[in-house]
């Protein structure tokens, strides 16, 4: 029969502890690697938005 003290549970425990760190530290590296492009996508369209309005309010307040 099989003994579980709290010796091995907290092995057990700890060790799909660390199982799980490596697999999320895997999928968030896999969403950075993923998310890279689409982040450059983003803050280049918030860069031309900005310099569009930058020029929109230099031409409503000179008129």
């Amino acid at each position: 029969m099989l003994r579980v003290t709290p010796g091995t549970l907290g092995i057990v425990m700890r060790s799909y502890r660390e199982a799980g760190e490596c697999f999320m530290e895997k999928l968030s590296e896999d969403f950075k690697e993923r998310q890279k492009p689409v982040a450059r996508i983003i803050v280049a369209t918030g860069v031309a938005v900005a310099g569009f309005l930058v020029m929109l309010f230099r031409t409503i307040r000179k008129s």
